[in-house]
């Protein structure tokens, strides 16, 4: 039986910060172009991160060590989305409290 594979930290021989820098930034432009997610480059695990933040009851979050297929991915999320019907977010209209007239008069002094 194989024991799991434990998360490394990245050696500091295998970290490129100016790499990091444009990950960060390619990050942040996809983000720019991509209303309602949150893009962001985790440096530790190597990898680009996205949440779909539209509906916080439901989000997505998706993981790409490749920006494109991370950006394919979310497009395939958006349709998704748009497929799905939503429940409206608007409170049903308040209806009013009947009023009796007839007992309002009744009640009146004389």
């Amino acid at each position: 039986m194989q024991r799991p594979r434990k998360h490394r930290a990245p050696r500091a021989a295998e970290v490129d910060p100016l790499a990091d820098l444009a990950a960060a930034q390619a990050a942040a432009e996809l983000q720019a172009r991509a209303p309602g997610w949150l893009v962001m480059w985790r440096r530790w695990g190597r990898v680009y991160s996205a949440w779909e933040c539209r509906d916080p009851r439901e989000v997505r979050i998706i993981e790409r060590p490749d920006l494109a297929a991370l950006h394919q991915e979310m497009r395939l999320v958006d349709i998704e989305l748009r497929q799905i019907p939503r429940p409206s977010t608007q409170a049903p209209a308040a209806q009013p409290t009947p009023v009796d007239v007839a007992a309002l008069w009744r009640d009146l002094p004389a």
